[in-house]
């Protein structure tokens, strides 16, 4: 199998441009969209694309029809963190959560994350202590989509859905990995988008080839 041709937004600040132009992030793409260009031909040839962490919502939902023929058409669409998608895609349910950045200084302090899936095939490329930090918020139920990674509150932070938006695909997260490797802080940060970025250019596979995904439906 080729690997995925990965496409990202690039909403013109700082922590995008820095996150886009790190070569350990740039190796894994196959082009930058700046978000005012996008259209149809920005995503030719695309396997996948990333809506990259804060990008501005109102910006987004300019090309929603653009987004859903892509993943209409197949396409892989990977929704960040903080880019507030209750706006501009109704087809998963999103809720801000308060925000606990200071859980990893209380002593036996826990971020509030859960992995019902230990062995989703993400967790190949990227250990559940990689994925350790605070959280924006998460997704409601959605009868389509598996949590690869859930929260305490009962929302699914990541979720891998094939069947809602068959024959495409959406994987969406309340993490934001882009901003944080972007802004220089947040170690955890870079590593899960590196193992995330590695994820999806295999393909972003749903199981291991010799066993099932213990999958729990939101």
């Amino acid at each position: 199998m080729q690997p995925f041709r990965i496409g990202a937004l690039d909403a013109g600040t700082y922590y995008h441009r820095a996150a886009l132009t790190d070569p350990a992030v740039a190796s894994r793409l196959a082009r930058t969209v700046y978000v005012p260009d996008l259209d149809a031909a920005a995503l030719e040839g695309l396997d996948a694309l990333i809506v990259t962490c804060r990008t501005p919502p109102r910006r987004i939902a300019r090309v929603r029809p653009l987004l859903e023929r892509f993943v209409a058409d197949g396409g892989t669409l990977a929704i960040m963190g903080e880019t507030d998608p209750q706006e501009w895609w109704p087809h998963h349910r999103f809720r801000r959560l308060p925000v606990n950045f200071t859980w990893w200084r209380t002593p036996g302090g826990v971020s509030g994350l859960e992995f019902p899936n230990p062995t989703h095939p993400l967790f190949r490329h990227v250990p559940v202590e990689h994925c350790q930090w605070h959280y924006h918020g998460g997704f409601e139920e959605c009868a389509g989509a598996t949590t690869v990674i859930g929260s305490r509150e009962g929302l699914a932070v990541l979720i891998d859905d094939v069947d809602t938006c068959a024959p495409g695909r959406v994987i969406a997260t309340g993490l934001d990995p882009f901003y944080h490797h972007g802004a220089g802080f947040m170690p955890n940060a870079t590593r899960f988008l590196q193992g995330l970025l590695a994820w999806l250019t295999d393909g972003a596979p749903r199981q291991h080839p010799s066993e099932p995904v213990r999958a729990r439906r939101l």
